[in-house]
């Protein structure tokens, strides 16, 4: 008899477990609708609020429009910005600052000069065209026959632009005449 009721008690297990497993795979499917319910939601919400932030970014890019046009009339506004900042004064340097005042012979904000070498060892130097400002230039610039691709021509040991060559010429001129 001991035989029946062991057989019996594991039957009795048999069907609870089965129980418990339908029980717990009917809660999880009901978990799973959940939170599919809850990625809907989220996904509407973020396009929600993709919508509102586009629409505000809107309206700030015109206000800021208007702040830029205004910040432009206030003479050394970004200096001062910068000099007033605890922590942007004292990492600016006098070149940096130099670089909010004006150039009184040029229009240009910045010049640049770059050095690449060359597989063949050479140097080939770039620079920015100069825009001078009306009546700065104080000699007449000669047509150059050189390629389009190089506004560079080389005096002395030193590559220079064609805006420069009479600046470097007129420094030549002067210390040979010391």
């Amino acid at each position: 008899m001991v035989d029946n009721r062991s057989k019996k008690l594991k039957v009795e297990e048999n069907l609870e477990e089965e129980y418990i497993d339908e029980e717990l795979i009917l809660s999880f499917e009901k978990f799973q609708e959940v939170q599919e319910e809850l990625a809907e939601i989220n996904e509407k919400q973020s396009n929600e609020v993709l919508k509102v932030e586009q629409q505000y970014h809107e309206i700030r890019k015109t206000i800021y429009d208007k702040r830029n046009q205004i910040i432009k009339t206030l003479p050394n506004f970004w200096l001062k910005a910068f000099m007033s900042h605890p922590v942007l004064n004292d990492i600016l340097n006098h070149e940096e600052r130099e670089n909010f005042n004006p150039n009184p012979y040029f229009e240009n904000e910045k010049l640049t000069k770059a050095f690449t070498i060359l597989e063949d060892g050479t140097t080939k130097i770039t620079t920015t065209p100069i825009k001078w400002k009306e009546g700065k230039l104080t000699c007449e610039q000669e047509d150059d026959e050189e390629d389009e691709d190089t506004n560079d021509e080389i005096v002395g040991d030193y590559q220079y632009s064609p805006e420069l060559i009479h600046l470097v010429l007129e420094e030549e001129r002067e210390r040979k005449n010391r």
